[in-house]
């Protein structure tokens, strides 16, 4: 492993969108002054670098297909926080950047990884376990946090739910999802307290368990109107879901995922993460709520 320069002070933030925006905006309040911020985007989440420089943290593209981008954006660093992109070849792009890493100085990793990853029985799930298994490997300190479902996938679905629909393809199974919110916020006192999830794994998920029904019947009381169900196929979600935007790798890791919790696999509920929050983790309803203009 490389030697850490001594000049290295920025926590870069490889990844910007919504997750990293989030993570930036709060670490943006809570970093002392001798640690700068950098967010490093993809193409795809251009639209998000005016948000992510009104914070006061430095920008730049970070294309992992593009070695110049890797190089530009590891100047200085002392902590990444990684979020591997929705591409194809993820696995491999990031177990390069975490070379490049290394090379540069790079002394901790902070990994968002998937629920299940290390059973590998999606694809999803293989790859994320690939660069997991690279960075517990390479001698550098890691956190990995393995986190459900997030609450806020349900937002692509807003215009179904105004129309009174919940589309899912888990069947009568039972899974856990966790606020991204949450996330972010453990993200956060990880780093400002590294030594919390010093070369730990952690499994991240929401406070209670809910199949397909019980979630639309928590719709239905919170929205105060009928929400529906609709126990979609697999294929059915992913085209469902492309429809509504998302490209079709993205769509097709949610409905592996989804498909996978359908046999059962996520039928858990560990919190123990609520202990450096210093709070309860968010309850899916409160989300909901929260949200409830955009639902209703």
């Amino acid at each position: 492993m490389a030697t850490q320069a001594s000049n290295n002070n920025v926590i870069l933030i490889q990844g910007g969108g919504r997750f990293g925006l989030s993570l930036v905006e709060k670490l943006s309040n809570v970093m002392p002054a001798n640690t700068k911020l950098r967010c490093g985007y993809a193409k795809e989440h251009e639209k998000n670098a005016p948000a992510l420089q009104k914070t006061g943290c430095e920008c730049c593209r970070l294309d992992l297909e593009d070695e110049n981008c890797i190089n530009q954006s590891l100047k200085d660093v002392r902590e990444v926080v990684l979020i591997p992109p929705f591409k194809a070849n993820r696995d491999e792009l990031c177990k390069r950047f975490i070379d490049k890493a290394l090379a540069a100085g790079v002394n901790r990793f902070i990994l968002i990884s998937v629920e299940g990853a290390p059973l590998g029985e999606f694809t999803w799930a293989k790859e994320l376990n690939n660069i997991e298994q690279k960075l517990i490997s390479s001698g550098i300190t890691y956190t990995i946090l393995r986190p459900s479902l997030h609450q806020e996938t349900f937002n692509y679905q807003k215009d179904s739910l105004k129309d009174g629909k919940l589309f899912l393809p888990t069947g009568d199974a039972k899974f856990a999802p966790v606020s991204f919110k949450d996330v972010t916020d453990l993200c956060v006192k990880l780093l400002t307290k590294p030594d919390i999830g010093k070369n730990k794994v952690w499994d991240v998920t929401g406070p209670s368990l809910y199949n397909g029904r019980e979630m639309a019947d928590l719709f239905t009381d919170v929205l105060r109107k009928q929400i529906t169900f609709v126990d979609m196929s697999t294929e059915e979600f992913k085209s469902k879901m492309q429809s509504l935007g998302l490209s079709e790798f993205k769509a097709q890791s949610l409905g592996d995922l989804l498909t996978w919790y359908k046999k059962g696999k996520a039928n858990r509920v560990i919190t123990d993460y609520s202990v450096f929050l210093g709070r309860d983790p968010t309850m899916l309803r409160d989300h909901i709520a929260g949200c409830k203009t955009d639902f209703a």
